[in-house]
């Protein structure tokens, strides 16, 4: 019996026109997502662990994000969840961001962070919509 997960997406440690590819690929996808220019993680990645920053362009903005099965708008809704749950805001910015540069509104966003309440609990709410409120000025 299939799960219905079907992976098509090229190995770390493939040939170098693949990992370019899936480089290529993440940096665009990521330019859609948050903007042209802003790279992933923190200045401090970027210093420290070029490397690392190069893995999360390939993997996950070139494997993950490009699966056919959700668009962007989903799956920039998703990780936005993600990240309020983990309580991670300042990740959750940049991701109200991309959320709204991908339609979804002001309403939305603040009534998905609610909904999530009951499940990160009330002061993880209170922080997710102080980043909100940051966001949308």
């Amino acid at each position: 019996m299939s799960s219905g997960w079907r992976d098509d997406s090229p190995r770390i440690g493939g040939t170098v026109s693949d990992n370019d590819e899936r480089l290529a690929r993440g940096r665009k996808v990521r330019d859609e997502i948050m903007g042209p220019g802003v790279p992933p993680g923190t200045p401090a990645t970027q210093e420290l662990a070029p490397f690392f920053s190069r893995w999360i362009y390939e993997s996950v903005f070139g494997d993950f994000y490009t699966r056919p099965q959700l668009d962007l708008k989903i799956r920039v809704l998703i990780t936005l969840v993600a990240l309020s749950v983990q309580g991670r805001t300042a990740q959750l910015r940049g991701y109200i961001k991309a959320a709204l540069r991908h339609g979804w509104t002001k309403e939305q966003i603040v009534e998905v962070l609610v909904q999530l309440a009951p499940y990160q609990g009330v002061p993880a709410t209170h922080d997710a919509l102080a980043a909100a409120k940051e966001v949308f000025g």
